[in-house]
Parts: structure tokens; sequence; C-alpha cells
């Protein structure tokens, strides 16, 4: 009886696999689409997120730089008028355009021939004359504009006078300047030194929401090195990132996968992407660690789970009540042969509604009431064949 029960679990149990592993595996193909789509949505979101910091970036250059013509416009004016209240009426101008905007931190304006004519930078409250180290820094930009084939940056034909060059040493005060560009008709240049951590960083980082994800984002220069500071980072400005694998991938033109994980700026595993600012020749990384990305990945894949797992219990329960009220007829049928076999013609067979079970279950009913028809004859045969022989040994005995 134990052999007959567990075959018949055996064969619940093949009906049981049979029944959900086609529902297991198109669960699983599918919470891996699912997974691959969700970690390409909310990755295409960061990579969105910096296409549009990119933006903000040259746009606040374009900004800059119609400021930079507008005010170069102005103190050509003062240069014309060659006397010491037009000199000093520039130094006050210079100084007024250096505090115009947080970022300026360091402005000069140099004649058509290399002459220094004013400088002055930012320093505290106040502005002072740059040094002679200043100005020779500042110097070298301006010939390393004039020496390039093609202007560092190209904003916009409106802007074609303007060209960008960033600092030859970051960290040394500013991150790059903007010089009105050596074809420029006017008799002298502005140069203007920008500060990026005060421009786009605030305070002293840099985070771009998507989505409910924060990232962080950070600027090489064209060396790979880190133009402006970033916090919780042993980094320091004017540093090579060697977390990356190399400088050669950041900067030249190779795949960035999007979907490689690695460890940060901040010693966290994070995904990253890359986008290039033709503007200043610099790359932009942003950085979004990978738990938070993964926190957006699981929330549909934990709901697939769930109605996957619900719907398979529901599934498990429905083989067996099917197996159950198909199986217990012929369990009636095997336990009523057995009490037919004992000579028990008590049986307890009711019909269930299915034609096959049911003709079954009559035959069975017929076969026990022939049976026991049967050996009520035999037992009535054996009575009078007992009578007769009683009769006849009285008869001989008499």
């Amino acid at each position: 009886m134990m052999l007959k029960v567990s075959r018949q679990q055996s064969v619940t149990l093949k009906i049981i696999l049979s029944a959900i592993m086609p529902l297991v595996l198109m669960a699983a193909i599918y919470g891996v689409v699912l997974y691959q789509q969700q970690l390409d949505n909310a990755l295409s979101r960061q990579q969105q997120a910096s296409e549009s910091f990119k933006s903000r970036i040259e746009s606040d250059l374009e900004s800059l730089g119609s400021r930079l013509l507008n005010s170069h416009n102005r103190l050509s004016t003062l240069l014309s008028q060659s006397n010491d209240d037009s000199r000093q009426q520039l130094n006050l101008s210079l100084q007024s355009l250096l505090y115009s905007e947080a970022a300026f931190v360091q402005a000069m304006i140099i004649s058509s021939g290399g002459e220094v004519l004013a400088g002055v930078k930012r320093k505290q409250s106040k502005s002072t004359a740059l040094t002679r180290a200043e100005v020779q820094v500042l110097l070298g930009l301006v010939s390393a504009a004039d020496k390039a084939e093609t202007p560092a940056v190209q904003l916009s034909p409106a802007l074609s006078n303007v060209s960008t060059q960033g600092a030859a040493t970051p960290g040394e005060g500013f991150t790059f300047a903007m010089i009105s560009a050596g074809h420029s008709p006017l008799a002298a240049r502005l140069v203007l030194a920008v500060d990026v951590a005060t421009l786009w960083l605030g305070d002293q980082t840099l985070v771009s929401p998507v989505d409910g994800l924060t990232g962080q984002d950070y600027l090489l220069d064209s060396q790979a090195r880190l133009v402006a500071p970033v916090p919780g980072s042993a980094y320091q400005v004017g540093d090579v990132l060697t977390h990356l694998t190399a400088a050669s991938s950041v900067l030249a033109d190779k795949q960035w996968s999007l979907e490689k994980t690695y460890t940060g700026v901040a010693g966290e595993s994070v995904y990253a992407c890359r986008t290039q600012i033709p503007a200043l020749g610099w790359t932009l990384i942003s950085e979004v660690p990978a738990d938070r990305v993964l926190q957006q990945v699981w929330p549909p894949l934990a709901l697939l789970f769930l109605f996957s797992t619900l719907a398979l219990i529901l599934i498990v329960i429905f083989i067996l009540r099917l197996m159950d009220s198909f199986l217990r007829p012929f369990a009636s049928a095997r336990v009523a042969i057995e009490q037919i076999s004992k000579g028990d013609y008590e049986l307890s067979l009711k019909s269930v509604g299915i034609y096959e079970i049911d003709a079954m279950t009559a035959n069975i009913l017929h076969m026990a009431s022939e049976r026991k028809a049967a050996e009520q004859a035999l037992r009535e045969s054996q009575q009078d064949l007992l009578v007769t022989l009683h009769s006849i040994g009285d008869a001989v005995i008499t």
C-alpha cells in the first residue's frame, strides 16, 4: 500500500513540475529582461542628467563669453584715452568686472603688442594687483591660445572672438581663462581667469539629482587631471584619477560601458557615464552609487517575484485538489475491492459525475452484488446438502 501511495505522490509531483516549470522559466526570462530594462532606464536617466549638466556648462560659457566681449568693448573706449584718469578708470572697471561674477578670480588686459595694461585679482573682500608670477601664467595661456590651430572652445558664431584655455596646472588659483581671441579687431585683449569650483560646484560638491538618485560629478582636464575638489575623496586638485582603468580610457575615443561598475572616486561601487565637453576640452564623469541605482531596479523585480510566487502557490493548490478529486474514486474503488475480497459487501462507493469512473463504480457494485448472491446461493446449497446428508444418515440407521 505504501508503494502505491508513493507512486501516487510521484505522479502528482510530476504533474506539478510539468505545470509550473514553463511558468518558472517564463518568469525567469521576463525577470532578466525586466532587470536589464530597468537598469537601462536608470542609467539612461543618469546620462541625460550628465548631458543636461553639459548643456548648462556650455550655456554658462556663452554667457561669460558675452560678458567678456561686452566688457572688452567698454574698456576699449578707456584705452583710447591716454591719461592717468583713464588708467584709473580702467582699473576700476576691471575690479567691477571681477566682482560681477563670483567665479571670476583674476582679470587682466593686455595691448596688441603684449604689454600688460592692467591686472587685478580677487583677494577675500578686496582686490589687489596681479603678481609678476600670476601675470606670467596668464600670458602663457594667451600665448597658448595664439599658437593653437583652432580655438580651444567654439561657443557660437557670435562669440568666435573668444577662446578658452585650461590652467596649465589645476589648483593654481583658477581653472581656466577666457581670452578675447588674437584675431579680434579690438586694440587690446581681455583675459578672465575663472574658478570652476565657484562657478559650477557650489558648496564644493557637484550633485545631479536623477529621478531620486544623487550622483557625484567631477571634471577632468585634457590630461585626465582633476580640476576641482571632490569631497570625501583623497584626490587633490591636479591629481590623475588612478581609480579609473587608465587615463587613456577616459580621454581616448573608446566606448564607455554604462553597465559596468567600478570603485568610484569616493571608494564605493558605482555606475558611471562619460560626457565630453568640447568647449573646454574636458571630460565630465558622472558617478551614481550602484546600490542607489539598484534600489530603482529591484522594486519591479520584487513585484514580479511576488506575483509569480503567488501564481505558483495557486497552481500547486489547484493541482493537488484536482489530483485528490481525481484519485479519490480510484482509492475508494481499491478499498471496495479489498472489502469484497474479505467478504464485506457493504460498500460506500458514490457517483462522481465522470462517466468512466461512474461506470467502473457500477461494475464494482454489480460484481459485489453478484458475488454476494453467489455466496448466498452457495451457503444455501451447502445447507441443503447438509440436510440431505443428515436425512440419508437417519434413513440408513433406521
